[in-house]
């Protein structure tokens, strides 16, 4: 079975507007930090933390406390190049840095997808 990868959202705003306006403001964020982006829609990252293995994704708990339901990935921003990643979560954020990063899965409807 083929599992369906979802348009771009933010868990929380329903309108998709808003949501593509706060991602548009946190790319733009990156770049007046002297950051360099890709603008990339990313669903998902699969990485290593500590030699364990996690996948964040949005919507779902975070990855390092799943206990803490209420913590949802919200947005996660690739930062700069080879592969820096910040993921976004309800109470706070982390890194995830080229070197741990295994897999990235984009958004059905990233830009540079289709």
């Amino acid at each position: 079975m083929t599992e369906t990868i979802p348009k771009f959202f933010i868990p929380g705003i329903a309108n998709p507007a808003e949501a593509d306006q706060i991602f548009e403001d946190t790319i733009r964020m990156a770049k007046e930090m002297g950051l360099r982006p890709n603008g990339r829609k990313i669903l998902s990252l699969y990485f290593t933390h500590d030699s364990e293995i996690y996948t964040c994704e949005v919507g779902q708990p975070h990855p390092y406390n799943p206990q803490r339901g209420a913590n949802l990935i919200r947005l996660i921003v690739h930062q700069g190049s080879p592969a820096l990643y910040k993921v976004y979560a309800n109470a706070d954020s982390f890194l995830v840095g080229h070197t741990d990063t295994i897999s990235v899965t984009y958004f059905a409807d990233d830009s540079d997808v289709n």
